[in-house]
């Protein structure tokens, strides 16, 4: 645990730039433990293992924000080559056709908004109980169906809030909502 913790605060620095660490624990007694396995079915976590190669005890790790592969025993950064060096070497030991291999990933629909704010209020929002309650409650009632992120980005002065699941009438009013909620409180 130690060790994962210095990890995710070396990937949180502003040279790197993550959010957090991603992250696939294939346990020595077959369970997994995951920072993403809310997302996924035990099953589909079971593909994803097969498809990795990895073995009971393997710990996965996915840098977070652009989700880079990271290849820790070859490289300390994500790396677009290596990852698909690595990839077409599972394509390779398989014997399966990439879209075979991408069959494990169900894919949800999406929604983003951007919601302007002042420079001024950069970071406030986190710290808004209205917010972040709001974010909490969504997050609750899609529980494994879907996923919230809200982010400021590294650029402008937004807030991106996007949604992901299965629903997507449901994802898209608890983006509205969620918003709206931001631009009533630190909006412009």
């Amino acid at each position: 645990r130690k060790q994962m913790d210095e990890l995710t605060d070396f990937v949180k620095r502003p040279q790197v730039g993550a959010k957090g660490l991603v992250y696939i624990k294939y346990n020595a007694d077959g369970t997994v433990k995951s920072s993403i396995d809310k997302f996924y079915t035990p099953e589909v976590l079971a593909e994803v293992k097969e498809a990795m190669g990895a073995k009971d005890g393997d710990l996965d790790r996915l840098q977070g924000v652009e989700y880079d592969v990271i290849f820790l025993d070859e490289a300390t950064t994500g790396d677009g080559e290596l990852s698909g060096a690595k990839l077409m070497e599972i394509m390779a030991q398989s014997g399966k056709k990439l879209s075979e291999l991408a069959t494990v990933m169900e894919h949800f629909p999406q929604v983003m908004i951007n919601v302007k704010i002042a420079a001024k209020d950069r970071e406030m929002w986190k710290n808004d109980p209205d917010i972040t309650g709001l974010i909490a409650k969504r997050e609750e009632e899609l529980g494994d169906t879907g996923r919230i992120l809200v982010r400021e980005s590294g650029t402008e002065p937004l807030i991106r809030v996007m949604l992901e699941g299965r629903d997507f009438r449901l994802i898209n009013t608890f983006a509205m909502e969620i918003a709206d909620k931001i631009r009533e409180k630190v909006g412009r």
